[in-house]
């Protein structure tokens, strides 16, 4: 399935055609998504009005083509590139070979301790959420009032 289909993308995209549609049953949506497929139709209705058939129970599907990707050849890509980051990873693990003693506070009775404490983790690579901004919290009310008084001013403006 997914091997005809790739050719058929790549065929369409040669021929100037980057978008497909298709009505799928219950039972071929799921193949659909796996070869690119959306509920989101990127196309205007104007542009297939007419040309497809409209199935009940069946859900319209559509697919852009992107026409950068060779298709054929999508699959091979994304298991290179797999293979290249699991080698970038290991060579990551390999540099970080240093093992420190465990953490001996929790046996003192210390139920917390701040993360960035735990020795050897910021070498690994982990670093800080960035800090939540510090302001006044808005309640939703309070939004959804502020809304209401932009949307009258709005309309009640002169040139609205």
């Amino acid at each position: 399935g997914t091997h005809l289909m790739n050719h058929l993308k790549d065929y369409h995209i040669k021929h100037g055609i980057l978008h497909f549609l298709t009505f799928a049953d219950e039972f071929a949506i799921g193949y659909f998504k796996k070869q690119g497929f959306s509920k989101e139709i990127r196309l205007s209705k104007s542009a297939y009005n007419g040309y497809i058939k409209d199935y009940e129970g069946a859900t319209l599907m559509g697919c852009q083509l992107n026409p950068k990707i060779i298709y054929t050849e999508f699959s091979h890509i994304i298991h290179k590139q797999k293979e290249i980051v699991k080698k970038l990873i290991e060579r990551k693990q390999e540099q970080q070979r240093t093992v420190y003693p465990g953490l001996t506070c929790f046996k003192d009775g210390v139920r917390q301790i701040p993360i960035e404490s735990i020795p050897g983790l910021i070498d690994a690579g982990w670093r800080p959420p960035p800090e939540k901004p510090k302001g006044p919290v808005v309640t939703e009310d309070q939004m959804q009032n502020a809304f209401k008084m932009i949307l009258t001013s709005t309309k009640n403006h002169t040139s609205a």
